[in-house]
């Protein structure tokens, strides 16, 4: 699918986003869900505390 978005010349996360949402319709995504679920738990969390890093105490404490 990414590449698949690639060739029209869309962003590589539209097609990961399309994908995400073929594998969402298969009987099978309860089972994919548990075994990634792990992994997104991870991601979420790497997510938060690469945001949280960016963040400028100073301006947070100005308020």
């Amino acid at each position: 699918m990414v590449l698949g978005a690639e060739a029209l010349r869309l962003s590589p996360e539209l097609g990961a986003f399309l994908a995400g949402i073929a594998l969402a319709q298969l009987p099978q995504c309860h089972e994919l869900r548990h075994r990634v679920h792990p992994l997104m738990n991870f991601f979420i969390i790497v997510f938060f505390v690469t945001l949280g890093l960016q963040m400028e105490l100073g301006a947070a404490l100005a308020r």
